[in-house]
């Protein structure tokens, strides 16, 4: 739900305008705001925000600092817009941070029902409780789809919980560099069964459902899907093995109108890099990001939301996000 505030000045505000400006920019931070800005011509301005109800959005506006100065007075409307997945269920793997939490949040923020999939309880809760407070519906599913009964299982839940499935965004993944002749077997069969196995078995037990709701699978891959790097050779065969999955799944299903993308992002600044072993390879991903713009979860994710909100006709089948300053 979206709540329009009007503020209407009522006295001397200049004294209070940083405190004004410091409030909304917290609220940005907890995804609250959507805008804000003057409002001609009246005196005053405009605040949209993010919230369940109205009580919720009374709460919210009661530290805006302007009124608890009294110089202003607010007048609230709440409504819900229409929205471009009102009435879809997604499902959206590695939800507990990064790419997969950006994404839910892009989806539950275009009306999608989301199940929070990830290893850290605790952490999805924490995101539960931030959708919630922004109106969405959304369930924790705590899963280690490393475990090949759990990656198995875990949309016969989601489809407990929420009812349907329209969705599946596989997002869950661990990067693990090193040379091939330091790499070991045990960061290579973590790789393979957290970022190819667990897209193939969550995808599978998906099918039936998607089938019937003419449904979206979304695979996150990798640049090192298109491209083999030195030094990341373990990974490169488990993003390899997702983008060409993707693309037999894809001509398995299209004419049951179920549409497959998958989206290979360059340098993305997230917690994936923190887990890499290799001490040499993580100060070199550290030199890197050191030298470019990286991308953001949020930029992925608004790739994610742009190839499932397209028209039922269209299926967007690969999206190469890179940021601008890389070369390949």
């Amino acid at each position: 739900m979206l709540a329009l505030t009007w503020i209407h000045h009522t006295g001397e505000v200049a004294p209070h305008v940083a405190a004004h400006r410091a409030y909304l920019a917290e609220l940005e931070h907890a995804g609250r705001l959507v805008a804000a800005g003057p409002f001609a011509p009246r005196t005053g301005g405009c605040v949209v925000l993010r919230v369940r109800d109205e009580a919720d959005a009374r709460t919210v506006l009661a530290t805006e600092p302007y009124l608890v100065a009294s110089v202003a007075r607010h007048e609230v409307r709440c409504w819900k817009p229409a929205q471009l997945l009102d009435g879809k269920v997604a499902l959206v793997t590695g939800a507990s941070s990064g790419i997969g939490e950006a994404t839910a949040r892009a989806l539950a923020r275009h009306g999608a029902a989301v199940g929070l999939v990830a290893r850290r309880a605790d952490r999805l809760e924490a995101v539960r409780a931030r959708l919630a407070d922004e109106g969405a519906t959304t369930t924790v599913l705590a899963a280690d789809l490393g475990r090949e009964a759990d990656a198995c299982s875990i949309i016969e839940r989601g489809v407990a919980a929420l009812g349907r499935l329209d969705i599946v965004v596989n997002a869950a993944g661990v990067m693990l560099l090193a040379p091939v002749a330091e790499a070991t077997t045990s960061e290579w069969r973590r790789m393979i069964d957290l970022n190819l196995l667990a897209v193939m078995h969550v995808t599978r037990a998906a099918l039936p459902h998607l089938r019937s709701t003419a449904g979206h699978v979304v695979n996150i891959a990798s640049l090192a899907g298109r491209i083999a790097n030195p030094n990341a050779s373990g990974y490169a065969a488990s993003k390899f093995g997702v983008v060409g999955f993707s693309e037999a799944v894809r001509r398995e299903v299209y004419a049951d109108r179920v549409r497959v993308t998958v989206i290979e992002p360059g340098v993305v600044a997230t917690e994936l890099g923190d887990r890499i072993e290799n001490a040499a390879m993580q100060a070199n991903l550290r030199v890197r990001l050191a030298t470019l713009e990286p991308l953001r979860a949020d930029d992925i994710a608004a790739a994610v939301a742009y190839a499932v909100t397209q028209p039922d006709h269209v299926s967007v089948n690969e999206l190469v996000v890179r940021p601008t300053g890389q070369e390949r």
